[in-house]
């Protein structure tokens, strides 16, 4: 079955270290984007309702959104209507962003060690696992 150099790892310590590698591994930068993909199909959307979509603490999200305004992806402005709120809209680099790399291709990158038929029990067991946590929480 699954052969592994670190025997002594157990289930949640490598789903843990799979999380964290698809999180933070820097030529992913998974959450920026998916915040851009986001703001790419919207005109504009204030920081609480990406927030809210994505389920992303505040302090994750001003960080993330900070990182993508210093990248010149996205800029924070004010709002027409009500001019004591900020809204961010995605800029053309952050268009060219999303338009580089689709999602698909990415997902190819990462999984292409595994056959098309382990990529799919993977999906079904990860979607069991899901199903399950979040039914606890209900």
């Amino acid at each position: 079955m699954c052969e592994s150099n670190r025997h002594e790892e157990d289930l949640l310590g490598l789903m843990g270290r799979c999380g964290h590698y698809l999180y933070h591994h820097p030529e992913r930068k998974r959450g920026q984007g998916k915040i851009l993909r986001i703001l790419s199909q919207k005109e504009q959307m204030t920081q609480k309702e990406l927030q809210e979509i994505l389920e992303i603490r505040p302090g994750s999200m001003s960080e993330i959104i900070s990182k993508l305004e210093c990248r010149g992806m996205l800029e924070r402005v004010r709002d027409e209507q009500d001019k004591r709120m900020i809204v961010l809209k995605i800029t053309e680099r952050g268009k060219a962003e999303v338009m580089e790399k689709p999602r698909h291709e990415i997902e190819k990158e990462l999984f292409h060690v595994l056959s098309e038929e382990e990529q799919g029990d993977l999906k079904c067991l990860l979607k069991k696992l899901l199903d399950e946590w979040y039914q606890k929480e209900e």
